[in-house]
């Protein structure tokens, strides 16, 4: 299947879009930082990484038959800042919130885990309201 061999292509794009994590906090047990989530309660996780894919792609005029060399050169060609708005369009369309959320300090996750506060990524999201933070390297949640 011709996505799986274009999916480094669309992850390099996807980070390209975006937006930087901001410092907030020097102390180990408050977030040092923001990362951008894309969420929709309920939502299967595979559900959302394909409709951001999709919207990826047509942010840049292609679909999931894109070469990765089309996916390159897309990319290379188009606005970042013009195929950042439209995919935020798209999915605030598909019904999705693109917010950010703190990232768990390694004392958060630490003892999230001692404490058994921590999920493993979930197979549908769950409210927004109800995380507290990420551990983005492993896709945990507190």
């Amino acid at each position: 299947m011709q996505i799986f061999k274009i999916l480094p292509a669309i992850a390099l794009a996807v980070s390209a879009c975006t937006v930087p994590a901001g410092t907030t906090s020097s102390s180990s047990s408050q977030p040092t930082s923001f990362t951008p989530v894309t969420w929709k309660e309920n939502t299967p996780r595979a559900t959302r990484n394909y409709d951001q894919i999709e919207c990826e792609l047509q942010g840049r005029g292609l679909d999931f038959s894109a070469t990765e060399e089309e996916i390159t050169a897309a990319t290379n060609t188009i606005p970042v800042e013009q195929v950042t708005s439209f995919v935020r369009r798209c999915l605030d369309a598909r019904g999705y919130t693109v917010t950010e959320k703190p990232v768990c300090s390694d004392a958060q996750a630490s003892e999230a885990v001692s404490q058994g506060r921590f999920q493993r990524p979930p197979e549908f999201l769950p409210p927004l309201s109800t995380v507290k933070c990420m551990v983005v390297d492993q896709g945990f949640v507190v």
